[in-house]
């Protein structure tokens, strides 16, 4: 469920969305043209407000580039309409923790043949229309479900004159708990002029767009809905899915409308190693139009001599917290819904139990804190996100245990207490895939069994529950575990 806030916060920005128009009325200058950009943007019929996940978010909703977590760069080329229209795009985007993301971007778009006016009344020639737009973009994450981000651009046309301006873009995304996210942004929205050599002056309308987003709980499906306002109440329509069919190919599809024109584009990307190479292809009345990117993701530059980052941040502290969680004992017995005191027996390695003759043999419930046989790296981010985990500090715990899986993937307490701080801050779906992954990697834990049982329990599926209980029972008749599960299946 949305707290009272959150629902409010949305309801204003659909409403703002809805009367967009109002903005519009003034502003019957030319404009600077708005051509969609973004080679996967364009694959899913440019329903890309709320996904905004690339560094393509500097376009259509700047917010999204405060989920970004690596360095990147990406270029593309298009040629649109035959052969009319042609453009191009360079960006790059670089994460700063704990500040922010930062994005810097150049666009052009160039169209051929435009019919002018000669010397002569009668005389006419070709010229070419130039366009392009210098980006600064800034993104941070506000709070668990909050992410915000700016634009600062420059804008400049020539043909047989030329002109300039300045403009600022702002965005919002809302990550919501049941893989629904919702984005917010609204595009050269500050009242400058654009102003052209010959003394004229104009403004660019202001672009409002609204989307939602689903996807998969292992976030393979995408499907996208936006809705966008501009220039005297124009508005079109967009509808957008994206499916990763392997971790080498994605595909993706979508139908727009507005203006009276609809637009069919389809379109896939190839990912190899750190690259990513995407094509689209839409078609229209226009004519038809074709998109190549490539995108480069790489880490930051590390120092070889580097100090540990847990140990800059928190210096001793770290073995002192160590220390302090493996002399502790439990006090108090097991409840039947405390996600707390699961958390608190599987860190404290406090399961002992006696396994019956025909249980298979159980991988042995390790503290979180425990010292593991990983890379360097892999476990300075573990301990980092333990000691996270601890304090409460739920947002920098995901992040940290979220790089030891890169670095680690097949280690499955940080599968266990990603799954746990899932399941805390309500996000349930993910809390289910983390646990169940776990289980791929450990089939008797009884921790994550119980988990499981306690989620699907508390979500109604009592059928599932069930099974996931009756495991634990099972597998440790006489653990304290079986006790919780044989108390919740009395309840159910």
């Amino acid at each position: 469920m949305l707290t009272d806030l959150t629902a409010k916060i949305l309801f204003l920005l659909l409403c703002f969305s809805l009367t967009a128009c109002s903005f519009a009325d003034d502003l019957n200058a030319e404009f600077f043209v708005k051509n969609p950009q973004g080679v996967r943007a364009q694959g899913m019929a440019n329903a890309f407000c709320a996904v905004s996940d690339d560094p393509l978010a500097m376009y259509w909703n700047p917010a999204g580039l405060a989920d970004m977590r690596e360095m990147t760069l990406t270029s593309s080329h298009s040629v649109k309409y035959g052969s009319e229209m042609s453009g191009n795009y360079v960006l790059y985007i670089y994460p700063i923790e704990k500040i922010g993301t930062l994005g810097l971007g150049y666009f052009d778009q160039v169209l051929d043949d435009v019919m002018v006016l000669g010397n002569h009344p009668d005389e006419m020639r070709n010229i070419a229309d130039t366009q392009r737009s210098l980006c600064l973009s800034y993104a941070y994450q506000a709070n668990e479900r909050w992410l915000v981000g700016f634009n600062l651009k420059h804008l400049s046309e020539k043909n047989t004159i030329s002109a300039n301006g300045m403009e600022c873009d702002a965005g919002l995304q809302y990550k919501g708990k049941r893989y629904l996210d919702f984005g917010f942004s609204i595009s050269d929205w500050f009242p400058t002029d654009f102003t052209w050599t010959t003394g004229r002056k104009e403004q660019i309308p202001a672009t409002i767009r609204t989307g939602f987003l689903y996807h998969s709980p292992e976030n393979r499906f995408k499907a996208a809905i936006d809705t966008e306002y501009t220039d005297k109440c124009d508005s079109s329509f967009h509808l957008g899915s994206e499916y990763e069919i392997n971790k080498l190919l994605s595909i993706r599809g979508g139908y727009e409308t507005g203006g009276g024109v609809g637009v069919v584009s389809a379109g896939f990307g190839l990912s190899h190693q750190n690259w990513v190479f995407d094509y689209t292809w839409s078609n229209s009345d226009l004519g038809g139009s074709s998109v190549f990117g490539a995108t480069l993701y790489f880490d930051h530059p590390r120092k070889k001599n580097h100090t540990p980052r847990s140990e800059q941040l928190i210096g001793s502290e770290l073995s002192e917290i160590k220390k302090e969680v493996r002399q502790e004992t439990i006090k108090e017995q097991a409840t039947t819904s405390s996600m707390d005191e699961i958390v608190a027996r599987y860190r404290k390695n406090n399961y002992t139990y006696e396994k019956p003759d025909n249980a298979k043999p159980e991988a042995p419930a390790d503290i979180v804190v425990q010292e593991a046989s990983m890379s360097a790296e892999a476990k300075e981010h573990f301990d980092l996100g333990n000691v996270y985990l601890l304090r409460k500090m739920y947002n920098k715990a995901i992040e940290e245990y979220l790089k030891t899986i890169e670095l680690e993937p097949n280690f499955a307490k940080v599968h266990f207490n990603l799954a746990a701080i899932y399941q805390k801050i309500d996000m349930d779906e993910k809390a289910i895939y983390e646990y169940r992954f776990v289980l791929q990697l450990e089939p008797d834990n009884l921790n994550a069994l119980l988990a499981l049982g306690n989620l699907y329990s508390n979500k109604g599926l009592t059928d599932k529950a069930v099974i996931y209980y009756n495991k634990v029972i099972v597998l440790a008749p006489h653990s304290l575990q079986a006790d919780v599960a044989r108390k919740r299946l009395g309840n159910l």
